[in-house]
Order: structure tokens, then sequence, then C-alpha cells
């Protein structure tokens, strides 16, 4: 087969698999991206952006953060999260709601926050702004 042939072939292979892959149906990315966090999904968010900061001074690592919107108050955020993850490592104060695990250790190496929209926060460097009618921000961090 010819240098030729063998680039026609990979096209068509390329063009099949793209029109196949769009034809599956694709889970909702919110999931693996909370389980990445290590953290269950809340339903019904928007995923506004995702970002990775690289510590500065001397301070080894970096955080990686994803931020999602949603239209539940942060109350109704935050009891959904006691549900599935309990108090342990919580702080709720005034509907806000921040999980840090694992706990009993000097430095957790996840974070869940959640705040209303309007307060300032990493989501606030997003392109993507809450949709209108949000009322909740959702924040999973992590660092190794």
């Amino acid at each position: 087969m010819g240098s030729w042939q063998q680039k026609v072939l990979r096209a068509c292979f390329l063009v099949v698999t793209s029109f196949i892959l769009g034809c599956l149906p694709v889970s909702n990315n919110h999931e693996s991206i909370a389980e990445f966090y290590g953290f269950p999904v809340y339903p019904e968010l928007t995923h506004l952006c995702g970002k990775r900061v690289y510590m500065t001074g001397g301070a080894p690592g970096h955080i990686t953060w994803d931020a999602f919107a949603s239209e539940s108050s942060p109350s109704t955020v935050v009891e959904h999260y006691l549900s599935k993850l309990g108090d342990g490592g919580s702080t709720e104060e005034n509907e806000e709601g921040t999980w840090r695990l694992p706990t009993g250790v000097e430095r957790p190496s996840r974070e869940l926050d959640i705040y209303p929209v309007g307060q300032p926060g990493p989501h606030e460097e997003c392109e993507k702004k809450p949709p209108l009618g949000s009322r909740s921000i959702v924040l999973f961090s992590r660092m190794p």
C-alpha cells in the first residue's frame, strides 16, 4: 500500500470514528469531574471552568479546582452534601458549607466549598459566568 493510500485510509478511519463517537450518548461530564476530586456530584450543575494554580514563594505543588453554578440555594446544596458526606470535616455558616478531607490531617488534600453567587471566589476567573437564576457556586479543589 502506498503512502497516499495510507493517508486516505487514516483519514477515513478518523472520519468514521468521529461519526461513531458523535452518535453515541455521552455521560454527564460533571460526575467524572466530581469523582476526580473525590466528591459526589450535585444534580443539575453548570460547569463554569477549571483551573490549575501553581504555588509561588517556595511552596511546592499546585491546586486544581473546578467551579460550578446551581439554581438551588446554598443551604439546599449544603443539605445534599451533608446527607452524602456527613458532617466530618465540614463547617457550615450562613447557608455556606465547606468540607476539608480527609479529616484529622494537618493539610487536607480535597476541599468542597458551597457559597452564594455574588460572593468573591475563584469562580470569578472563569470566562463563563453563572447563568441567570443561579443561586449557588460549588467549588471542588484538590492539592496533591
